[in-house]
């Protein structure tokens, strides 16, 4: 039933008020009501609507959000993995003339050993015509022969077969009918032997050889940081760059003129002399310029660095008599050995100074190394140790109790002598004069030795760091140098960015970080 409550509706609704029904006030409360109750329920109506309205552009929200994520990782996924191309052809321009870069081994170019021929990254002295090296295609068309431009004999990889195995020497004629001077250079930077199916690979950043870095018993090389060379062509720019460098080794070799130097001198020349017959002791044999110009240079250094001293060098008839007549007006002793022969017997003539009865002390030392006042003041504190047995330890590479010429001893320290112990060592094998000394030696006089150390300090007992600071240029007792008196820069390459233990550094001198 219509009621008359819209008083302010229109002009007919006005004039039709009077015929409207009458209503009771308790009508009008409970429409007021009723009117309250919807305007309720539109209010929870549209509440509720805001409310899944709300909802709705959280989803919304959310999903964008879950979208946007998607895309965000589609978009650093890795690509599909797709099967690499295959190597360019070789981009050598053949025949040509190269220097060949160990990258392994800080592009310290190849070379033969002017000796035994062997191929090694230990050539940082040697002429740019040492260090070059003709690369031409082979017949087949992939191979490639490798030729030292020096020696004019073609590179080849000793087979299983040899005693010499594994190893690269310039001693091949033949190479388009001998399969071991046989070459392929993969991805122009790995040099491959087809018939060893072995790649040249730098071992110890010095030696090169066809097998695994762990040794042969492990196999053949393969593809690794080891085996990495660059192709560096031999041209005008070369030969310009190796005057260049002629000046730099000039200036390592400087060092003595050096302030610093000057003072280490001094004090060497004010130590006390002593009663004792003290010997240094080399052993040479050849007529290879880096050992003999050595041992002339270590003749004219032991006034400076060991006054009061002998100087005796071991030798054979391969030894040239000049090189013989030089070392005597210099004042050293010369001995001739007649025994001891093999590959490496020479490594081992030096050691017999132990068995002389005359010498009071001794240190044995390298041909190819240099005196200097960093080995002296660690021979002073080992005179002053009273120990019978000194070795020294100055390079990363240094990790032996006994290296072969960087000890020393004193008279009858060596129960029985070393000749008759050298006795079953297999001479002629490399490095055999460090294993002799390791397995034969050092059990006997471990208990009463005293070691100096940069670097291995922690492994070895009785070790303790050097009293003086290396010098800047970084070189080390037993460094090696060759001919020109250039040091073998990549054995200080190897260790500038190895900072050694703080137990192998002075007391007070955290700071020695390189010994």
């Amino acid at each position: 039933m219509a009621k008359a409550f819209g008083l302010c509706g229109d002009e007919s609704t006005r004039r039709n008020v009077a015929t409207l029904t009458p209503v009771t006030v308790d009508e009008v409360g409970e429409y007021a009501s009723e009117v309250q109750r919807s305007i309720l329920d539109k209010q929870l109506a549209i509440s509720q609507f805001k409310l899944e309205n709300q909802a709705l552009e959280t989803l919304l929200a959310d999903a964008e959000s879950q979208e946007l994520a998607v895309h965000k990782i589609a978009r650093v996924q890795p690509a599909a993995k797709v099967d690499a191309p295959p190597p360019p052809p070789i981009e050598l321009s053949l025949p040509g003339n190269y220097e060949i870069l160990s990258t392994f081994s800080y592009d310290e170019p190849l070379s033969i050993h002017s000796k035994n021929h062997f191929l090694s990254a230990e050539s940082s002295g040697a002429t740019l015509e040492e260090r070059t090296f003709e690369i031409s295609q082979l017949p087949d068309g992939k191979s490639v022969s490798i030729k030292h431009v020096k020696s004019g004999k073609f590179m080849a990889m000793k087979t299983k077969s040899e005693s010499e195995s594994w190893t690269v020497k310039a001693d091949c004629t033949t190479p388009e009918s001998t399969s071991s001077c046989q070459w392929e250079i993969h991805e122009n930077k790995y040099i491959f032997n087809k018939y060893m199916n072995a790649y040249l690979n730098v071992v110890k950043h010095v030696h090169v050889r066809g097998h695994h870095e762990n040794g042969g018993s492990y196999g053949p090389a393969g593809k690794s940081m080891n085996s990495e060379f660059k192709f560096k062509p031999v041209g005008e720019a070369s030969r310009k760059e190796e005057e260049i460098n002629k000046e730099k080794y000039r200036r390592v070799m400087k060092y003595m003129d050096s302030e610093k130097e000057t003072a280490y001198i001094e004090r060497i020349q004010a130590l006390p002399r002593s009663d004792e017959y003290r010997v240094i002791s080399f052993g040479l044999y050849g007529s290879d310029t880096k050992y003999t110009t050595g041992a002339i240079r270590n003749a004219e250094l032991r006034d400076t660095y060991f006054p009061g001293w002998a100087i005796r060098f071991y030798v054979d008839d391969s030894v040239p008599q000049d090189v013989i007549t030089k070392l005597k007006e210099l004042g050293s002793e010369i001995v001739k050995e007649e025994g001891l022969k093999g590959g490496i017997g020479g490594m081992f003539w030096r050691f017999l100074v132990a068995d002389d009865d005359t010498v009071d002390r001794y240190i044995v030392r390298d041909s190819d190394s240099r005196l200097n006042a960093r080995d002296r003041f660690a021979v002073e504190e080992w005179i002053e140790s009273g120990k019978c047995i000194h070795s020294v330890r100055d390079h990363v590479n240094h990790r032996r109790s006994l290296n072969g010429g960087m000890w020393g001893g004193k008279r009858g320290c060596i129960p029985g002598g070393v000749r008759d112990k050298m006795g079953n060592s297999a001479r002629g094998k490399y490095m055999e004069d460090l294993h002799f000394l390791t397995q034969k030696i050092w059990p006997l006089v471990e208990q009463d030795q005293i070691s100096h150390d940069a670097f291995s300090c922690t492994e070895f007992p009785n070790s303790k760091p050097f009293p003086t600071q290396r010098d800047e240029n970084f070189q080390h007792v037993g460094q090696v140098f060759f001919a020109d008196d250039s040091p073998r820069m990549g054995d200080i390459d190897i260790f500038k960015g190895v900072l050694n233990p703080l137990q192998c550094r002075p007391a007070g001198h955290a700071d020695w970080t390189h010994g």
